[in-house]
């Protein structure tokens, strides 16, 4: 009596392993954009940020996640009104002794600048940026700001996929397709020494389901759900 019941123990702890295998999976293969880290400099003049990670490509929100590149995004913000000035700026970045250069392109949604060097980068490496506009001339290394959080991208991920688990098995259970991004963003009020992790899940489908989380505690900020989300 005592082997059947180890038996039969044994056969459900290998389907939940299996299951929860499966699920997490899944999970992976849906994540259309994780962003890693995030490093920064800034002075009075000027606000500058560098986070990577990959993303699909191309990049459509269609619920629908498939093929992936690296990226690793230079955003810079100035914090002071830059007058007369022609074109756009200018930058060197150098990671760990290899120099990366380029034009800045303009955001016309927040007027910040922002170019993709298409490039992952560990958290150890050296970072340093020299960006230049005319007269106008900023040199500086880059801090890793993702070093100081508590929870990371993995962890962020985690806490969303614990929240949300009941609906994204059953969006599994329908063969619905969807893709899940976990992004570092700024606070909403734009002050800038503030960061958080969104993780958001599209559906095929139109479902979404979001959270805003501290990544200095991993505490849950907001969630959002919604059944009839616009896919564009």
């Amino acid at each position: 009596m005592k082997k059947i019941i180890f038996c039969i123990l044994g056969l459900l702890i290998i389907l939940l392993t299996g299951c929860k295998s499966d699920f997490n999976n899944i999970i992976n293969e849906s994540l259309s954009e994780v962003r890693y880290n995030l490093f920064a400099a800034s002075n009075e003049y000027i606000d500058v940020k560098f986070m990577s990670g990959f993303r699909e490509n191309p990049y459509v929100l269609n619920g629908k996640s498939e093929n992936k590149k690296e990226f690793g995004v230079i955003t810079i913000k100035f914090l002071a009104e830059i007058i007369n000035k022609i074109g756009n700026p200018e930058f060197i970045i150098t990671i760990e002794g290899m120099d990366f250069d380029g034009e800045f392109e303009l955001n016309p949604f927040d007027q910040s600048y922002v170019q993709d060097i298409e490039t992952f980068v560990l958290d150890s490496y050296e970072i340093s940026i020299e960006i230049t506009w005319q007269d106008f001339v900023f040199e500086s290394d880059l801090t890793n700001i993702s070093n100081s959080f508590n929870c990371n991208h993995k962890q962020a991920l985690n806490i969303f996929t614990n929240t949300f688990k009941k609906d994204i098995e059953k969006l599994i259970k329908q063969n619905t397709s969807f893709e899940i991004y976990v992004k570092i963003i700024n606070d909403p009020s734009l002050d800038i020494d503030k960061n958080y992790f969104y993780v958001s899940l599209i559906s095929s489908g139109g479902e979404s389901f979001s959270l805003i989380i501290d990544p200095l505690n991993g505490k849950v900020l907001a969630k959002n759900q919604s059944k009839n989300s616009l896919i564009l």
